[in-house]
């Protein structure tokens, strides 16, 4: 009997060497099936890149627990186990898409996000962390000592009605965008803190109001860590109804071929 699951992807924030997002250019040489053990835990996984993403697709297990003994339903009676304690049963499955365009990564399991920044690192020389996105312009603006980029899309076209925004509308005679991106950059250590958070939290009021559909802002901490305040963050994550094979895994190239659809139609 196939059961029908929910995959929920967590959107966060992929860093290299503690200031860079990512392109695709760093897993150049990326293999397509790799074998790794991190805190007693085998991993098989299975790397591709595609239409500009990153997919990363792996399953787990341990080799203990282990019992000399299994449990046979059918005849209700103990028996010797198969299996030896050097084969394992990979069961849990991890699923990660890494989409640079948007500097997001989605990853099935949050919890998994140290292991996987460790393949990263030990596999293409980098340093990786992978952390949760700011979403309250407070908890931002209080961690940053500097800003690189402020960036926002939107659709709604009167917020783009001056000359200027006319002009590019029509430039190949295709009438008005459906949306507008601007990003403004930024150079130096000196802002104004709380005009700051008065920005952001207008940027924010404008995304819940629709004005605006997305905001994203990079800052560096005292360290020159880069963070990232992204709205869209816990606003929208990935849900995926599906069902489970009979032996109750998630079927991997479908997960990837919902979650490419997803991302094409943002």
């Amino acid at each position: 009997m196939r059961l029908k699951s929910t995959l929920t992807f967590s959107e966060c924030n992929l860093i290299a060497n503690n200031s860079q997002i990512p392109t695709l250019d760093m897993f150049n040489g990326i293999k397509s099936k790799y074998s790794y053990e991190y805190e007693n835990t085998t991993y098989r996984l299975e790397c591709e890149i595609k239409d500009d993403i990153l997919w990363i697709y792996a399953k787990f297990g341990n080799k203990t627990p282990y019992t000399d003994s299994v449990f046979d339903i059918t005849t209700q009676e103990d028996r010797p186990n198969p299996r030896t304690q050097e084969e394992l049963e990979l069961k849990n499955q991890l699923f990660c898409v890494y989409y640079p365009k948007n500097a997001v990564l989605y990853i099935s399991d949050y919890r998994k996000n140290t292991f996987l920044s460790n393949f990263l690192k030990a596999h293409f020389n980098q340093e990786f962390s992978i952390n949760k996105y700011y979403i309250e312009p407070e908890s931002f603006a209080n961690e940053i000592n500097s800003i690189s980029s402020i960036k926002f899309t939107s659709t709604n076209r009167t917020l783009f009605n001056n000359d200027i925004f006319g002009e590019v509308a029509d430039v190949c005679g295709y009438n008005m965008p459906i949306s507008f991106s601007i990003e403004a950059k930024y150079k130096g250590n000196n802002f104004i803190l709380e005009k700051l958070k008065d920005t952001l939290l207008i940027l924010k009021n404008k995304k819940e109001n629709g004005e605006i559909d997305r905001v994203i802002c990079v800052g560096k901490d005292d360290k020159n860590m880069e963070k990232i305040f992204n709205l869209d963050t816990f606003i929208k994550k990935i849900s995926i109804n599906i069902e489970k094979d009979e032996n109750g895994m998630f079927d991997p190239d479908t997960i990837k071929n919902i979650i490419l659809e997803r991302l094409n139609e943002k």
